[in-house]
């Protein structure tokens, strides 16, 4: 199973003395998926963002190589995409998937709504791309959460007889709320 998630579930982390080490994500789930998998109990391998953008092309190197032995994946976003990326998670989205219709209206009127809109999409492409890469033909997909919201399609458009499972760890929106969302069609 290939999980691909925002996040992995170990952020890489530069050390005072430029050294590159492991640490748990602050998520509630991924870090007890994980030692399940660490137990043999699940073959996991994870694919996601690493938290960290390297300086340069060893410090990469030396990234892929540590996230390696946890079978984790890095995904390499530039910083002004993973900005803007976040920008509209945090501005638009969450207020959507939170069924909060008064800021989700209210975050409509962001003059740089579509420009985020474009990272948001630019991202769940990049995560597809990067999955088509190492997915064998019988792997099954994880996608996890509304970080990767568009992901599913997307894998559904490049091989269609992809197994794909969509975690959203809370309900999905109601529809009053889901339709004055600007990009609803897009999702759907």
């Amino acid at each position: 199973m290939i999980i691909l998630t925002y996040r992995l579930p170990l952020t890489v982390v530069k050390n005072e003395d430029g050294t590159l080490s492991l640490a748990d994500t602050q998520s509630m789930i991924y870090p007890n998926i994980f030692r399940l998998g660490k137990r043999g109990l699940l073959n996991f391998k994870w694919l996601g963002w690493p938290g960290i953008i390297p300086d340069n092309i060893e410090e990469k190197t030396k990234i892929i190589a540590l996230l390696a032995k946890e079978n984790c994946i890095p995904i390499w976003i530039e910083e002004d995409t993973i900005v803007k990326y976040q920008l509209f998670i945090d501005r638009h989205l969450n207020f959507m998937v939170h069924n909060n219709k008064s800021m989700a209206a209210e975050s409509d009127c962001d003059p740089n709504v579509k420009e985020l809109w474009r990272s948001y999409k630019e991202v769940n492409s990049l995560f597809v791309r990067n999955l088509n890469l190492i997915k064998q033909e019988k792997d099954m997909i994880w996608v996890h959460n509304f970080y990767l919201l568009l992901a599913p399609g997307y894998i559904k458009r490049s091989d269609v007889n992809a197994n794909v499972g969509f975690y959203f760890y809370c309900p999905f929106p109601n529809m009053e709320v889901f339709n004055t969302f600007e990009f609803h069609n897009e999702i759907l």
